[in-house]
């Protein structure tokens, strides 16, 4: 790939112009609130939009494949990922939550280690009740085909394999976690299976006979005892975050990753782990919440030094620290005006600068000494005694 390649990156309106470098080329069109949140993924997180951009410029067709579409839409979420982050308020108690706005994509490494950190939260908490947890891994034979039909043929064989007797007989439950690699010297995908299982003994050589018959041919198979539990959540986790991570795969691979991974669920439970990777209560929802205001703005201000807006941010950043009393469940009342008040002096600068900007956006008042027009609109019927075919045609 040229390091002078000019991308031009649709984003509604306007269009983005940058050079494909594994730099902090995309640093300019961040906000101030961005830069801070990606910073320590920068490079990762610049090299995979490049990458992206980079497959919708290639000239062979003057339609894109589907391909090339993904690889757009997925650069414009990685692009908009916390751009607009906002704060809301609970009106219960007034407590006040930082709404990200995470694009949530696989190939997001910031979304990929939050979303790895929880897992591991959640694993954790279920580690205790297994009664003897064992790391399984579940390999396929090499193969030339493109990352999605291994993908599929991997879940496949997978499910297969789960409604198998011995499966069932030995494992009573589950967390699966697809890992994808990619070998450089060969050029091709090999895409495998970390399952954390609980059960009875297993052994290996029943294991790789069950894999071969649900797989169709592939029998390499690793089982190992987890003696430290407390290791095990992070073991899992870590293949999450990895996905997002593609210093080791090509550029030009990347967006063949990025749409094999959409809509594909990169992590499996089952039996009495069942339910154990749920995310959903490590996300803040927003139903029920009060809007306040974008805090993207507020951040841009204040790093340009802006004196109101640091004040306001500084007060933000003190209140969204307020947690409720575990005793209560609600805040304490020092901590509720603090709240409050955080919340009201970020609306009242909003509202100053929006003010502000449609003021300047304000068209210019039109000419006064301008003769008008009669009460009636006489002056504005038309005055032909004959109507022309053609105006009668244009509707006039």
């Amino acid at each position: 790939m040229s390091g002078a390649a000019l991308l031009q990156f649709r984003r509604g309106p306007r269009v983005l112009e940058t050079t494909v470098h594994q730099s902090k080329h995309m640093a300019r069109f961040d906000s101030t609130l961005q830069t801070r949140m990606h910073e320590p993924f920068r490079r990762t997180r610049d090299r995979t939009i490049a990458a992206l951009l980079q497959s919708t410029q290639a000239e062979a067709s003057p339609d894109w494949d589907p391909e090339q579409v993904h690889a757009d839409k997925t650069a414009k979420k990685l692009c908009d990922c916390g751009r607009h982050a906002t704060l809301y308020r609970d009106p219960t108690d007034g407590q006040l939550i930082q709404s990200q706005a995470r694009c949530k994509n696989r190939l997001c490494p910031r979304c990929n280690s939050m979303r790895s950190h929880q897992l591991q939260k959640n694993i954790e908490e279920h580690l205790a009740k297994l009664n003897s947890p064992r790391m399984l891994t579940l390999t396929l034979e090499h193969s030339s085909d493109g990352l999605e039909e291994q993908l599929t043929h991997l879940y496949e064989s997978f499910r297969r394999l789960r409604r198998s007797k011995q499966y069932k007989a030995k494992i009573t439950g589950g967390v699966a976690v697809c890992e994808i690699t990619h070998n450089n010297a060969t050029g091709k995908w090999h895409p495998h299976l970390h399952v954390l299982v609980d059960g009875t003994f297993w052994d290996q050589k029943q294991i790789s006979q069950a894999w071969e018959k649900a797989s169709g041919g592939s029998k390499i198979v690793d089982i190992r005892m987890i003696h430290d539990r407390s290791k095990a959540g992070r073991y899992v986790a870590k293949y999450v975050a990895k996905i997002g991570d593609v210093n080791g795969i090509p550029a030009e691979k990347i967006p063949e990753l990025a749409l094999a991974l959409h809509g594909l669920r990169m992590v499996q439970t089952s039996g009495s782990l069942y339910g154990s990777t749920n995310n959903a209560k490590g996300e803040e929802r927003e139903e029920g919440l009060d809007y306040i205001a974008p805090l993207g703005p507020l951040a841009d201000a204040a790093a340009r030094g802006d004196d109101e807006a640091k004040r306001v941010t500084d007060a933000i950043r003190e209140a969204v620290q307020c947690k409720r009393a575990t005793d209560t469940g609600r805040l304490h009342p020092d901590d509720e005006r603090r709240c409050r008040e955080a919340a009201q002096l970020l609306w009242d600068w909003w509202h100053a600068e929006t003010e502000n900007i449609n003021n300047d956006n304000r068209p210019e008042p039109k000419n006064p000494t301008r003769k008008r027009g009669a009460p009636d609109r006489s002056e504005r019927l038309w005055q032909d005694a004959e109507p022309r075919a053609d105006a009668l045609t244009n509707g006039l």
